[in-house]
């Protein structure tokens, strides 16, 4: 309780004092998110993480096909269930634990893809770089150090999605990254696709392999504004050589659509939920 209470005296500014009281919501607060942070540092020191695969399906076969699929990690909540990203994530951000999640992340992918491949199977599965590590230079040589040591049949089956946002905080540094992560075998995606204001400049100079289309405008395809934009990314992956994915799929009315503007992969709850 010292130490919640401590912490929302940072939160409050420089020379604050604060009372611990369970009636204070900026206490209430501050408590969630410690008992989250706890929860964090212990899934990622015994290795307690849930990670679900949500499909990416080609449009063109739509039920036939189960080679890609994105990975998510889940956080246990010591009590059998899971907590969702959109609850711990901004704290593991707010502290400084994003790094740690994503390098175990990389980990398991490779431990994942290599076990598949000893079943006789092929699949390949696509891993998020969070905005806070594409800055860093240790995560970076970290994860080029994972990549390496893998096999290559290994690394050819490694996607990593960097989002608009992360290559914005730091782009020359990110087109370096994503160079080297292609040079060692592995694919890159542009997450969230539209959500910022790349510039064309930019887009044409990004050593990638996907383009994932942000789901808002997946969600407003009858927006004639939203539409014109899919179209404008779709003839902008086609020119760079990118396939796309479109994200947040969730009809048969999407799915047809996005067929017919000939969008190459989807992913969503109308193709699969992530198990």
């Amino acid at each position: 309780m010292a130490d919640i209470a401590a912490y929302a005296a940072k939160n409050n500014g420089r020379g604050q004092i604060c009372v611990w009281s369970d009636l204070d919501s900026n206490m209430q607060a501050m408590s969630r998110q410690t008992s989250l942070i706890n929860l964090i540092e212990d899934a990622t020191r015994d290795g307690s993480w849930i990670v679900q695969e949500q499909c990416i399906q080609r449009v063109d076969a739509i039920g036939d096909s189960n080679t890609f699929a994105e990975l998510l990690i889940r956080l246990p909540d010591g009590n059998g269930g899971m907590i969702a990203p959109s609850d711990f994530l901004p704290a593991a951000e707010r502290y400084g634990l994003m790094q740690e999640i994503d390098l175990w992340m990389c980990n398991h992918a490779l431990a994942r893809i290599a076990a598949t491949l000893q079943t006789g199977a092929s699949k390949l599965y696509s891993v998020n770089i969070s905005a806070s590590s594409v800055p860093s230079g240790r995560i970076r040589r970290s994860v080029l150090d994972l990549l390496g040591a893998a096999p290559e049949q290994v690394r050819k089956l490694l996607c990593f999605e960097v989002t608009e946002t992360a290559i914005l905080t730091n782009y020359d540094g990110c087109r370096q990254f994503l160079a080297n992560l292609r040079t060692l075998g592995a694919s890159v995606a542009i997450g969230d696709f539209g959500a910022r204001s790349t510039s064309f400049r930019h887009f044409q100079q990004l050593p990638a392999d996907y383009l994932k289309i942000d789901g808002s405008f997946i969600q407003n395809m009858n927006n004639p504004i939203k539409a014109a934009s899919i179209q404008c990314f779709l003839r902008m992956a086609e020119v760079a050589n990118f396939q796309t994915v479109a994200e947040h799929v969730e009809d048969a009315d999407q799915i047809a659509a996005l067929a017919a503007l000939k969008v190459d992969f989807l992913q969503g709850f109308a193709l699969g939920r992530p198990e």
